[in-house]
This record gives structure tokens, C-alpha cells and sequence, in this order.
């Protein structure tokens, strides 16, 4: 196997991976809608990379530390540290949205 059939595999992995997820609107986690769309799991939000710049600018995840996030193909993952972390407070905005 060479570099791009890999490539190509895990593109298709995180392509799988993200299409059951809600994609929503940066405002529905409480972020600045500049942020542009996200995908939302259980203990992470995730953005395609070209959305990345502007969600760390406009939504405050410069901070996240570099353990938090990862990169795999065009998508980053931002997961949860800890409760009352950025990405917490993302998700927690979105479950309080959902049930009303």
C-alpha cells in the first residue's frame, strides 16, 4: 500500500465515522456562528480542517491543549478534558438546546 491509498483508507474511515453525527450550526453549541458548521458526539465536537482557523479565532479553541486535539484527514477532534473545559461547555449548550 502506498501513501494515497492510505490516505484515501482513512479519509473513508473519518467519512464513516462523522455521518451519523449531528452537523449543526456553531451557534447551536454557543459559539460565535463564524465558526462555521460542526460535527457533535458524545465527548467531542469535531470541524473539517479548513473551518479549524476560525473556530479556534472566533470560538476560543486556541487554548485547547494539544493533547485535547487530533487531526485525521481533513477532520479535527477536539475532545473533552474535563468538565467546565471549553469543549464541555460546547456540548453541555447543545444537550440544554436539544431538550428544550
Amino acid at each position: 500500500m502506498d501513501f494515497f491509498e492510505l490516505e484515501d483508507k482513512v479519509t473513508d474511515l473519518v467519512n464513516e465515522f462523522i455521518r451519523d453525527l449531528p452537523c449543526v450550526n456553531a451557534q447551536e453549541v454557543g459559539l460565535d456562528p463564524r465558526c462555521g458548521n460542526l460535527f457533535v458526539g458524545e465527548d467531542f465536537i469535531a470541524a473539517y480542517s479548513y473551518n479549524d482557523n476560525r473556530l479556534q479565532y472566533y470560538g476560543g479553541f486556541e487554548y485547547i491543549s494539544k493533547e485535547q486535539r487530533k487531526q485525521f484527514g481533513d477532520l479535527v477532534i477536539y475532545l473533552v478534558d474535563h468538565d467546565g473545559d471549553r469543549v464541555a461547555e460546547c456540548l453541555e449548550r447543545f444537550k440544554e438546546k436539544e431538550e428544550a
